[in-house]
């Protein structure tokens, strides 16, 4: 049984506007670029939105006459989606011009260029081209780049069995773009701009592919990925402003930092990367704006911005990794996520109302632990000498699911007297997490917290500051070392019954 077309009125869903000498073959045995790629365009754009799909080229490799121009134009305005594949012979193409201009006119008289947070224009980049070349409206969206940032060499015919490969990756990431862009223009009414927007920060080349996984992967889920526009046609204080508009309509920002110090915009006298962590730390907006500054990658030794990027990872760990609405992680990707699902749980979080005072049976305290660190001993130590006092200790089940664990974890933050966070394995980042959740939730009530600092020591921990006690617990643990927590504990209790 056939799959049902998109119903959005048009003829064709998408129209490639191409020169005939890119999809000449190159050499014995050469790859005919542009037909391959109509190929498998189509095959995974059915696959990703389970539509039957229209392209259309122009194959007939024929002079342009006035016939030819009549049925090029009615294709035209019978297109959905203009995907331009860019190279230095398209830009040379008066052409690809016209079609890019007339498209642009059909547009204008039908839907409009703009649907919703999308271009009907997508750029596919086959071979580099100097952006500054870009006209309008190519200028204004994100491309889909087809060649290695580092050599400029094609995907598809590259030395390279690992950049051969990323063809495929940025072919899904093409479909992806023009799949939402045609399901916006079946239903413009009801197509809304995701859940939970999330900037992801712009990032040095040898990490990009790291980026788009991660951009796939929150699309997944139904959020909603900022920028859209590609920030090297802005320089100045264009730049600047068009960045923090896009910060401001998000909840969370992702900035990933590679080995790399990434390129320094027209008029900027720091990188991209540099230039979107400061403007996100400026934002004003008292924990409603998470970051999370991801250190995805090793200093490049020998490259001449290594000092440069040496410096903005100290700044990094020196002045941002302990603050409440900051995390540092230095993590893989597939780590990131629980990073990432805790900055937005901390966002959506409300402060409680204060409850009643009334009396309560026996003091409660959550020991907050990392699933990483529930089987250490020390752990069981504190629970039991915590029972001993005669006061109840909380502690996360590990064999129940993710959705018990989040339900778990919000009730005790509501309701226990104290909180203890243990620390071993765990990154200080975690705690950082968790810690601003805590004071989220709770807003203005008292409470009693601490940290629990148990091997291995580590650097980063001198700099905690996030709560009212810390506890060093690396010489083992000592009962006594919790006297002044239980204090404390005692104290908040007797306020509430005050």
């Amino acid at each position: 049984m056939a799959s049902r077309p998109f119903d959005h009125g048009f003829e064709h869903d998408v129209f490639i506007s191409y020169t005939h000498i890119d999809n000449a073959a190159v050499g014995p045995g050469g790859i005919r670029w542009v037909s391959q790629l109509h190929k498998d365009l189509e095959i995974r754009l059915a696959q990703l939105t389970g539509r039957s799909v229209k392209i259309w080229r122009d194959q007939t490799d024929l002079p342009r006459s006035a016939v030819l121009e009549t049925h090029i134009r009615r294709k035209l305005e019978g297109a959905a989606v203009l995907a331009a594949v860019l190279s230095p012979s398209y830009f040379g193409s008066e052409p690809c011009g016209e079609e890019r201009t007339q498209f642009c006119h059909f547009c204008e008289r039908r839907s409009g260029i703009e649907i919703g947070t999308r271009m009907r224009i997508v750029k596919v980049a086959k071979t580099r081209v100097d952006y500054r070349g870009y006209p309008p409206p190519l200028d204004r969206s994100l491309e889909h780049r087809f060649y290695s940032d580092v050599d400029g060499k094609e995907f598809l015919d590259h030395p390279d069995e690992t950049v051969r490969r990323l063809y495929n990756s940025v072919l899904h990431d093409l479909a992806e773009e023009i799949g939402d862009t045609l399901s916006e223009l079946e239903k413009p009414a009801q197509a809304g701009p995701g859940k939970n927007p999330i900037f992801i920060a712009e990032t040095s080349d040898d990490i990009a592919e790291e980026r788009r996984q991660l951009i796939r992967e929150l699309k997944s889920l139904g959020h909603n990925i900022l920028p859209r526009q590609d920030y090297r046609f802005l320089s100045g204080q264009q730049l600047e402003d068009r960045i923090v508009q896009d910060l401001q309509t998000c909840q969370l920002s992702i900035h990933p930092v590679g080995g790399w110090y990434g390129y320094i915009p027209e008029r900027q006298n720091r990188s991209i990367v540099e230039l979107q962590i400061d403007l996100a730390i400026e934002d004003r907006r008292n924990g409603d704006f998470s970051r999370i500054l991801w250190l995805a990658g090793s200093n490049a030794k020998g490259r001449p911005d290594e000092e440069r990027l040496t410096r903005l990872i100290e700044r990094i760990r020196k002045e941002h990794a302990n603050r409440a609405s900051i995390a540092v992680v230095e993590e893989p990707r597939f780590r990131l996520q629980e990073f990432v699902k805790d900055r937005l749980a901390l966002g959506q979080a409300k402060p409680a109302e204060p409850a009643p005072k009334e009396a309560k049976q026996g003091l409660s305290v959550y020991l907050v632990c990392h699933p990483c660190d529930l089987n250490r001993s020390e752990v069981g130590a504190i629970f039991d000498h915590l029972d001993a006092q005669s006061v109840t200790c909380c502690l996360r089940d590990s064999s129940g699911t993710q959705e018990e664990f989040l339900a778990f974890h919000r009730e005790r933050l509501l309701n226990d007297d104290g909180f203890l966070f243990f620390c071993g394995e765990a990154s200080t980042n975690w705690v950082s997490v968790s810690a601003g959740e805590l004071k989220k939730l709770r807003g203005a009530q008292r409470y009693c917290s601490a940290v629990y600092f148990a091997p291995p020591e580590r650097k980063e921990r001198e700099r905690f500051r996030l709560l009212e006690h810390r506890i060093d617990g690396c010489t083992g643990f000592r009962p006594e070392q919790l006297d002044e927590f239980l204090r404390c504990l005692k104290g908040v209790a007797n306020d509430a019954c005050g």
